[in-house]
């Protein structure tokens, strides 16, 4: 077991920059997840610290020891990959004992390394199958296996769900999370699935266009997006963004959206006013779960305020009362999604603009209708729209 360091890591391909100045500290035991789009510099990162790639400018320290220049089989890490990279003429077996035969281990002491990992993975009927007997699922608890033999200081994961169906996606997110707990070994994993990274991380970065944009736990990401970026990545569906305009009336602040005024909290207002400049332009970020739907002019007993929890959330239950200011938006339903468990409802306003709201399944409005949204002003985000940065309020 052990810490890890990343100072000031930056890697380039001639003059292409595929990560930049990234510094991060990882606690001995911590599972932090790397997400951000394709292309965005994570699985590169994950390379360096494994020493699959060559780092350009910047130190990787695995505990007290920099391990810039030392080989990959010499940092004591072991990784799991996206495909697997199982051996085909291999069975079961002799995948998991290929690293420790090359390490010259007793072979009594592979077979207890193997029974034992076996055993944590629900391998044992399958050690003498070949890969091409085995299901997607079955492979990568292989993999994984593989991997746990070793008795790594560190175990790095590169998207390695991404090849299977949802359905086992979701049970071998839990085998994972399951893993860390039962191993207590330090974990690093890399995905694009935001669902994967609020669900299994202690702590997650989010990563685009080749930097650090965020470091937090679940609920900072999700509760205190830093800039417009993390606000629109994080959460399914996404947070609603909304461009308007700050103006200052006699007894109050409203923030103008095309035709339609959201009148605010006056301290609100106020601090709002100071940061925005000149312009008083400002974005406003609202989760779908922090949005109410009227009909007539009476709010829907079945549409309060939704928890639609990220997963690190949904023990506290569907449904809460509203507290807080409120302010609303006047449009027409143009689409109804039912979701199972809740009802996805997409708002045309204004000028093409769209408010995507969750609610319960048991909404009567109807596609079409004209409604009006109430919006929990207490719960909303304000961002720079110059500089995409969160507001302080």
């Amino acid at each position: 077991m052990a810490s890890l360091a990343l100072k000031n890591v930056t890697k380039k391909y001639g003059t292409t920059v595929a990560v930049q100045d990234f510094s991060l500290e990882i606690q001995d035991q911590e599972f932090v997840v790397f997400v951000g789009p394709s292309g965005c510099g994570k699985s590169t990162t994950l390379r360096m610290i494994a020493g699959l790639e060559e780092i350009t400018e910047g130190d990787v320290y695995i505990g007290e020891t920099r391990v810039n220049e030392k080989a990959p089989k010499d940092r004591n890490i072991a990784m799991v990959f996206q495909n697997y990279a199982l051996y085909p003429h291999m069975t079961v077996y002799e995948n998991m004992a290929l690293g420790l035969k090359n390490k010259h281990i007793d072979k009594k002491e592979i077979h207890r390394r193997i029974e034992e990992a076996a055993g944590i993975l629900s391998l044992e009927e399958l050690l003498t199958r070949k890969p091409k007997e085995l299901s997607g699922g079955q492979r990568q608890r292989v993999a994984i296996g593989r991997a746990i033999v070793r008795n790594p200081s560190v175990f790095l994961m590169d998207e390695p769900l991404s090849n299977l169906d949802a359905k086992l996606r979701v049970r071998m997110r839990a085998e994972i999370g399951a893993l860390h707990k039962r191993l207590q070994t330090t974990f690093i994993y890399v995905t694009h699935d935001q669902m994967e990274a609020m669900t299994l991380g202690d702590r997650i970065v989010v990563m685009n266009n080749r930097t650090i944009q965020q470091i937090g736990t679940p609920d900072e990401i999700y509760d205190a997006p830093c800039n417009l970026f993390v606000a629109g990545f994080v959460g399914s569906p996404a947070m609603n963004l909304l461009g308007g305009t700050l103006i200052q009336q006699p007894h109050t602040v409203v923030l103008q959206l095309e035709n339609q005024g959201l009148p605010l909290i006056p301290d609100l207002g106020k601090k709002l006013l100071e940061q925005a400049g000149s312009s008083g332009r400002v974005i406003c970020g609202i989760r779908p779960e922090h949005l109410m739907l009227e009909a007539a002019g009476v709010a829907s007993t079945s549409s309060q305020e939704q928890h639609h929890q990220d997963p690190r959330r949904q023990s506290e239950g569907n449904s809460s009362s509203i507290t807080g200011e409120f302010a609303g938006i006047s449009g027409q339903i143009s689409l109804m999604e039912n979701m199972g468990r809740e009802m996805v409802v997409h708002l045309q306003w204004g000028t093409d603009r769209n408010l995507v709201i969750v609610g319960n399944r048991e909404l009567t409005f109807q596609e079409g209708q004209q409604v009006r949204c109430q919006i929990n002003m207490e719960k909303a985000h304000f961002f720079d729209p110059v500089a995409g940065k969160r507001l302080k309020i």
